[in-house]
């Protein structure tokens, strides 16, 4: 008797470590699978929280199981959110799965939104439309309320190629006043001026303001004292060139990345000093900056700025080389010391970066 309990004890215990095991591997199963959702979600969870536009993560993994492109549902909802508009992840993915172009539908909702301003017998201006369903928004909104329609990009306001020189400033060739120097640089500026000489026109020919060529050869000679605009494609010094500009997103560096490519033919070495706050599309942007510079890699005096550490790491996976700065000031000081005459230092990432850097430059003679 005695034998057989023993037995009777020993096979519960082996079964009780049999069930324990199995209960062991099934939480580890979790465990890992729960992490592995967490891991392939959480970048664009956390984007999407940042931006004021959460997204919950069952909610991601529900669009992943039914093919649904969920990074670009919950760009397209940042995307709105930033417009004001509360667009939910359920009406983006209904669109898309329906067969509809969710960015095209949002672009055309924050158009509309904008159209509003448009009023009756007051001339209504476009720049310029990313794309045709955000031109017939403004368009339809225009003949709907009774005012005249003008798309800045048909009215043929500069009649050759624009000039870019060393120091990136622009000539423009306009129609009406001859060549027209801009202060400003970058390629956004060539779209910039069509559309300002747009007004400029529409205000001279249809509402009788007077304004005489020389105040427009002023304006744009010199905007940023005029305004006291700063930080748009700024030269804040020569041998070596150092440029700043507060491009932080990927549109804007889509237009730097190529402005950096062509005075990349005219200068020695290019610098970046650069670095960015937590909530912007980061690899994105960092995909777009040139791979043959040196980097200082630094982090703006604000909560948001990401860590010098944590920024470098994503920039070396983009195959970005360089070194490591606590501050601005400091990777300003180590790149002029490192540049030539004939280099270029670029300055930027973010618009807290440019700012923590203008100050310096106000005491030039430190850097001299």
């Amino acid at each position: 008797m005695e034998g057989y309990m023993n037995n009777l004890l020993s096979a519960n215990i082996s079964n009780a470590t049999a069930w324990g095991t199995i209960l062991v591997v099934v939480l580890v199963i979790f465990l890992v699978i729960f992490f592995a959702i967490i891991a392939k979600f959480f970048k664009t969870w956390l984007r999407a929280r940042l931006a004021k536009a959460p997204v919950s993560m069952s909610n991601m993994l529900g669009m992943w199981l039914r093919k649904v492109p969920y990074p670009l549902v919950v760009d397209t909802r940042i995307t709105a959110a930033k417009a004001g508009l509360d667009i939910s992840t359920d009406e983006l993915e209904a669109h898309f799965l329906a067969g509809g172009d969710i960015v095209d539908c949002v672009l055309a909702l924050i158009a509309a939104e904008k159209a509003g301003i448009i009023k009756k017998g007051v001339p209504a201006l476009l720049g310029e439309a990313e794309k045709q369903s955000v031109y017939d928004v403004f368009k339809n909104k225009a003949e709907e309320v009774g005012a005249p329609f003008y798309y800045a990009q048909r009215m043929d306001m500069v009649k050759d190629e624009c000039r870019l020189t060393v120091g990136g400033k622009w000539f423009f060739p306009s129609v009406e006043y001859g060549e027209i120097q801009g202060e400003l640089g970058g390629e956004v500026q060539v779209r910039n001026t069509v559309t300002v000489l747009s007004a400029i026109h529409i205000l001279r020919t249809e509402l009788g303001v007077d304004i005489i060529p020389e105040a427009v050869h002023e304006g744009f000679a010199h905007v940023t004292k005029l305004t006291g605009l700063m930080g748009r494609w700024q030269t804040l010094r020569s041998k070596p060139t150092v440029i700043c500009d507060t491009g932080h997103n990927v549109g804007g560096w889509e237009h730097l990345a190529e402005h950096l490519k062509v005075l990349r033919q005219y200068c020695g070495q290019i610098y970046m000093i650069v670095g960015m706050v937590n909530d912007k599309d980061i690899d994105g942007v960092l995909s777009l900056m040139p791979q043959d510079a040196f980097y200082f890699f630094t982090q703006a005096s604000v909560e948001r700025a990401m860590p010098v550490e944590d920024f470098a790491v994503k920039a070396m996976r983009h195959g970005l080389s360089g070194t490591l700065c606590d501050t601005v000031q400091d990777a300003v000081e180590k790149a002029l010391r490192r540049a030539r005459e004939n280099d270029l230092i670029f300055i930027g990432g973010s618009t807290f970066i440019v700012a923590d850097a203008l100050p310096l430059f106000m005491k030039e003679d430190e850097y001299k």
